[in-house]
């Protein structure tokens, strides 16, 4: 009986770290007065499987506004904590991603601007 009282805290503590702090999923700008933030980010994981190899590829579509013709598509790669976004032909960035509170909070270095989005 004694070991499964002593059990139950441990799994409390293991399943605490399960929490979802990824940046995986759709996110759209909380407050974007000034309009200097894009208005949405999606992330995803994509896993094909060519010639016998896994290639995974980390994507990301951004939506600079609302219209249709603003939406950039591109991959990243994490570096420490910085991302590397490259979409393509349009331009790279480099922005720390964080997941804070359920929010996602991102900088991007070349403006010094942070703007914070919330999971859709």
């Amino acid at each position: 009986m004694k070991k499964v009282l002593l059990l139950i805290p441990l799994f409390i503590i293991l399943l605490s770290g399960c929490s979802n702090n990824d940046i995986y999923g759709t996110w759209e700008v909380v407050d974007n007065k000034n309009g200097l933030c894009p208005v949405s980010y999606k992330f995803e994981t994509v896993v094909k499987e060519e010639k016998k190899e896994k290639i995974i590829q980390y994507l990301v579509e951004m939506q600079t506004t609302k219209k249709k013709d603003d939406l950039y598509k591109g991959s990243f790669v994490k570096d420490s904590n910085v991302y590397h976004i490259d979409y393509g032909n349009s331009f790279t960035s480099d922005q720390t991603l964080k997941v804070v509170d359920g929010k996602l909070n991102v900088y991007f270095y070349a403006v010094e601007k942070l703007c914070t989005y919330k999971k859709k």
